[in-house]
This record gives C-alpha cells, sequence and structure tokens, in this order.
C-alpha cells in the first residue's frame, strides 16, 4: 500500500472517531477516559451452580478449570455436606459462598468450545457445555443489592466530595455501572453514590448481596 495513501487513511479514521467524540476541549483527556472506559469493560459473568433465573440448581457436577496450556488448574466440586468448594478460588474471583452454592467470576468468550474465565488476575479455560449460567455484567450487578463495609469511601455524584461508611447495615440498590464504578441508591431515601467496587477484575470482596 502506498504510504501517502496509508497516512492519509490514518488520518481521516482518526478525524472520524474524534467527530463521533464531539470537539476536542480542555476537557479532552477526560471526554477520553470516559469513552475508553465504556468500551473496556466487556467482561461478562458466569455463574455456576445456578440456572439461568439466578436459582440454585442441585448437581453433582465437578468443574475443572484449565490453563491456557490445557493443564488443569483446578476442580471445583462438592464436599461432604454438599457444598462446592475449591481453595484457590477464595478470595480471588467475584463471589465465593459455598454454603449458598454461590461461585462467581468474570468471563470473556475463548472459542467455539470454551470461556476465559478469571481467577485472581490470570485467565483460566471452563468449557461452555459445564455453564448453565452466563450473563451480561450489567445486568447481573443491577439484579443485586450492595452493602459497603465500615470505612469504604462513597463519592457524590460528581465525585468531588467522599462520604465515609459509618453503619454497617447500609444498603444500595445498583444502578449504573460503569468500569470500576457502581451507582448506588439508598433503599429508604433518594441518596445516590458512585462506589468503586473493583480495581480491574480485582474485586472488593463480601459487599454485593445475593437474593
Amino acid at each position: 500500500m502506498n504510504k501517502y495513501f496509508l497516512l492519509a487513511f490514518i488520518v481521516l479514521s482518526l478525524s472520524q472517531v474524534l467527530g463521533r467524540c464531539g470537539t476536542l476541549t480542555l476537557n479532552t483527556k477526560k471526554e477520553i477516559t470516559k469513552v475508553v472506559s465504556q468500551y473496556r469493560d466487556t467482561l461478562s459473568i458466569v455463574c455456576l451452580y445456578q440456572d439461568s433465573l439466578g436459582n440454585a440448581i442441585s448437581t453433582d457436577s465437578v468443574y475443572i478449570l484449565y490453563n491456557q496450556d490445557m493443564t488443569p488448574f483446578c476442580k471445583i466440586e462438592k464436599n461432604e455436606e454438599g457444598d462446592p468448594v475449591c481453595e484457590k478460588l477464595k478470595g480471588k474471583i467475584v463471589s465465593y459462598y459455598p454454603s449458598w452454592s454461590i461461585i462467581t467470576l468474570f468471563s470473556r468468550d475463548f472459542n467455539k468450545e470454551y470461556m476465559e474465565v478469571e481467577v485472581g488476575g490470570t485467565w483460566k479455560l471452563l468449557n461452555k457445555k459445564s455453564i448453565h449460567r452466563s450473563c451480561d455484567l450489567r445486568n447481573f450487578l443491577q439484579s443485586l443489592w450492595y452493602t459497603p463495609q465500615l470505612g469504604d469511601s462513597l463519592y457524590s455524584l460528581d465525585r468531588k466530595s467522599i462520604k465515609k461508611v459509618k453503619k454497617s447495615d447500609m444498603t444500595f440498590n445498583i444502578i449504573d455501572v460503569q468500569g470500576d464504578w457502581i451507582k448506588l441508591k439508598a433503599l429508604n431515601n433518594p441518596s445516590c453514590y458512585w462506589f468503586r467496587w473493583k480495581n480491574n477484575c480485582r474485586v472488593y470482596q463480601d459487599r454485593l448481596m445475593y437474593e
């Protein structure tokens, strides 16, 4: 390809992108960050031991997670009490509550046979045939409640002021999701806040509240 034609093509493509983003102003960096964040968070959610409606299912299925070279990484299976357990997942996935059959992981498509799931900052492989529930991250979060812990920071809607959580029984609806941030609305009053619920794929644990 002629190098001058290639340069012209790049300039045209860039102008089209900037046109969609609006006129460049002093807030360009902020606006571009916002646009990028909208496309960066393409994660979905896999919920093991749940049906498509989010109900716990009774199954003796054994889930095997593989490394990228297809060597086994870990096995999730029920213990003597009937709870699905795997110590390698504890504190390293979205939610791990074996007693309630809740094992939730970030996921993304890999190929026709496997889905990638995130464990402690690394991506493992899980056979799609074993998955009963896979859903959009935004819809998943908006179906839950959120309970910040003491000392957590709640940000005002303009994110200029911070309120520290002083009660351990505060519960919020999740009404919006933007990358690492979720917008929370108090159950008993109209107050709304932003809260950073994760840092990339590292989730702040024990705050998502399931039915």
